[in-house]
């Protein structure tokens, strides 16, 4: 859902014309590597709760 919204979701925080193309490439980067720290973080949860 946030890449198919991203260029409105930085427009909503205040991203002007100039600033736009770097603000998306580097956003991307940041949703697609939320997709690992999630899974890291849910497993290092499990394991813990694992004992």
């Amino acid at each position: 859902m946030g890449l198919t919204f991203t260029e409105p979701l930085l427009r909503l925080v205040g991203a002007t014309d100039t600033i736009l193309p770097y603000a998306r490439d580097y956003i991307t980067i940041i949703f697609y590597g939320s997709v690992f720290r999630s899974f890291a973080m849910s497993t290092n949860n499990l394991i813990r709760a694992e004992g």
